[in-house]
């Protein structure tokens, strides 16, 4: 069982939020939501986490740069990009990506 690891999940898709945490939640993991960057930002620094998993696009800021926001605050933590779209020239503007997975959409749950 899981239940010590948290995770936060950042997704501005209601529905792929809630699937992704109920889908953890299954797996026995702890597991809290954000919407956006400004609510997870605020769980980031009120909690820790195991593990982050953020979307690429969220309404206000980007989850690249919410993530280069993590990487100078210098919170340390696994992370996973959820994206439908990423190219070399990401990788090579954004270098802290090389510590972050990737999962591409669209994904399945199994």
């Amino acid at each position: 069982m899981n239940s010590n690891h948290r995770i936060l999940v950042v997704e501005a898709e209601h529905d792929f939020r809630q699937l992704t945490a109920e889908a953890l939640m299954g797996a026995g993991y702890q597991v809290e939501t954000a919407f956006d960057d400004g609510e997870a930002w605020v769980a980031l620094q009120s909690s820790q986490y195991d593990l982050l998993i953020i979307d690429q696009f969220m309404p206000l800021v980007s989850g690249l740069e919410l993530l280069q926001k993590i990487h100078t605050s210098g919170i340390e933590l696994p992370m996973i990009l959820v994206t439908g779209f990423m190219t070399i020239e990401d990788f090579i503007r954004h270098p802290y990506l090389k510590r972050v997975k990737l999962i591409f959409k669209p994904c399945s749950f199994e």
